[in-house]
C-alpha cells in the first residue's frame, strides 16, 4: 500500500508539473496573441474589430448583389 501512494504522489508531483507547464504555454501563447492583435491593428489603423465588421458588410453587400 505505501508502494501504491509513493506511486501516486510521484504521479501527482508529475501532473502538477505538466499542468505549471502547460499554463505557462498557454500564457505566452496568449500575451503572443494579444501583441500580434496589437501590431495588425496599428498597421490597419483601427481596432480589428472594426475593420471585421467593415469586411463583413462588404461580403453581405456582395452576396446580396449576386
Amino acid at each position: 500500500m505505501e508502494e501504491e501512494k509513493a506511486r501516486r504522489d510521484e504521479q501527482n508531483e508529475y501532473f502538477k508539473l505538466k499542468n505549471k507547464e502547460l499554463e505557462a504555454k498557454n500564457a505566452k501563447k496568449e500575451h503572443e496573441d494579444y501583441m500580434l492583435k496589437k501590431v495588425l491593428e496599428r498597421l490597419i489603423g483601427k481596432p480589428m474589430e472594426k475593420r471585421f465588421e467593415e469586411i463583413e458588410l462588404v461580403e453581405v453587400r456582395a452576396k446580396h448583389e449576386a
